[in-house]
């Protein structure tokens, strides 16, 4: 996780309402921290972003110099966009590839509390899948897409 060893920020926040969701019946797609982390943007790409000039694309490689530092204050190599990537998941067919599994959030252990978990043998627990889960990112495909929004 990004907030605890095995919680994401925003499922901790409200694991019980993240576990809701998960159980309702509408169609689900998870695009988690494992997928949005490999969908990193080097430094050359950010600079390229700046120079487009127009005023998404300065807005966009101002938010990735803030993300710059702070992956330079944690430590990492690249710059991090998850919520795009998420956002692309959701309009461009193809950027990212996974599978359905069943999903759930864990809302009462003492060390595990809002960890979710994706349970890729559904035979372990006989639950059904009840959600599209995105295991890989194609990089290529998600900066042609940014910068074609920033144009």
């Amino acid at each position: 996780g990004n907030t605890t060893a095995v919680a994401e920020f925003n499922i901790l926040c409200d694991p019980e309402a993240a576990r809701i969701v998960l159980r309702s019946v509408i169609p689900l797609v998870m695009v988690g921290l494992d997928v949005t982390e490999k969908a990193a943007v080097p430094d050359e790409d950010c600079e390229i972003i700046r120079r487009m000039g127009t005023k998404d694309a300065v807005l966009v490689a101002d938010i990735l110099d803030f993300m710059r530092m702070r992956r330079d204050e944690f430590g990492g190599e690249d710059t991090l966009m998850h919520d795009a990537v998420a956002l692309a998941a959701a309009v461009l067919p193809g950027v990212v590839s996974g599978h359905d599994y069943y999903v759930d959030v864990e809302c009462a252990g003492e060390y595990t509390f809002g960890h979710t978990y994706v349970q890729k043998d559904h035979r372990l627990t006989n639950s059904a899948p009840n959600c599209w889960v995105a295991e890989e990112a194609d990089m290529k495909c998600f900066m042609d897409w940014l910068k074609g929004c920033l144009e």
